[in-house]
């Protein structure tokens, strides 16, 4: 199959058929790793783990955790929000 390479803002870009990318699981704004190997282009979709929040707090711990930094008293106009709490 034939593809087109484009030129756009000093880049190549190269424009990947429909049937090709659902094949390789590359959707738009995907990332995708370049390599040249033996004088061919591959690209491949990469694929980044999914965790869970559970998975992601696990790993938090007295040692990497930071304390709470004070930014000193505001400037201008910027606004604190928190999260509503119950009556008192």
């Amino acid at each position: 199959m034939q593809a087109r390479v484009y030129q756009r803002e000093g880049e190549l870009t190269l424009v990947i058929p429909p049937d090709v990318a659902a094949t390789a699981e590359i959707a738009a704004d995907s990332e995708v790793d370049v390599t040249v190997e033996n004088g061919a282009i591959l690209v491949r979709a990469t694929t980044r783990p999914a965790y869970s929040l559970q998975q992601l707090l696990a790993q938090v711990t007295d040692e990497n955790r930071h304390a709470e930094t004070d930014w000193g008293p505001a400037v201008g106009k910027e606004r604190l929000s928190c999260a509503r709490s119950a009556p008192r």
